[in-house]
Order: C-alpha cells, then sequence, then structure tokens
C-alpha cells in the first residue's frame, strides 16, 4: 500500500509541476508580446506613410471617409483567442486614420507630429 500512496503522491506532484511550468511559459510569452507591441506603437507614432502601414497589417477590411477628409482604415482580428495570445494579436478591431496619406492616428491614439 506504501508503494501506492508514493506513485500517486508522486503523479499528483508531476502535475502539479506541470501546470506551474506551462503557466510559466505562458507569462513569459505575454511578457514577449507585450514588449513587441509597445515597441510596435512606437513605430507608429513616428507617423508611417500607408503603404507601409498597409503592407505591415495587410489590406484592410473596411475604408472610409471622415468629415475633415482623413481616411479611415479597419481591420478586423478573427484569427481566435489561441493564435492571437500566441501571436500578441490582442486586439478584435485595429483602426488607423491616415491624413494626406500618413498616419495621424491608431487606435485612438493621436500621433504627434
Amino acid at each position: 500500500m506504501l508503494i501506492t500512496e508514493k506513485l500517486v503522491f508522486t503523479i499528483y506532484i508531476g502535475i502539479l509541476f506541470g501546470a506551474y511550468l506551462g503557466l510559466l511559459v505562458l507569462a513569459i510569452m505575454q511578457a514577449i508580446n507585450a514588449r513587441t507591441m509597445r515597441k510596435a506603437y512606437k513605430l507608429l507614432a513616428t507617423g508611417l506613410p500607408k503603404q507601409k502601414v498597409v503592407q505591415m497589417l495587410g489590406d484592410p477590411d473596411s475604408i472610409g471617409l471622415a468629415e475633415d477628409g482623413a481616411e479611415i482604415l479597419h481591420w478586423q482580428n478573427d484569427e481566435g483567442l489561441f493564435k492571437g495570445m500566441f501571436f500578441g494579436i490582442r486586439k478584435r478591431e485595429i483602426t488607423a486614420i491616415f491624413r494626406d496619406e500618413i498616419l495621424v492616428a491608431f487606435d485612438n491614439y493621436a500621433i504627434d507630429k
């Protein structure tokens, strides 16, 4: 009976340790993704041209015009939670506003020039 109890205890500890390591790996991935997203927002803050933003994000799902003549591009992220978690895509929607083919706002963040 003692061997069975040790075996059950060993399996229990192994499962707990595996869960701990899994959560640790996910936390490390999220930290890397957050750092990558901060770098991307800094890059976008430089006022990229429209071509470069479309090249980075792909073709927009919809295009519109604001009252002041600015062009609004909108992307939907339908990749799903699992793929988004691994590739750092946290938002479901992305909106970019261009004036004279230059990025002036991205996801409600005004870009200072």
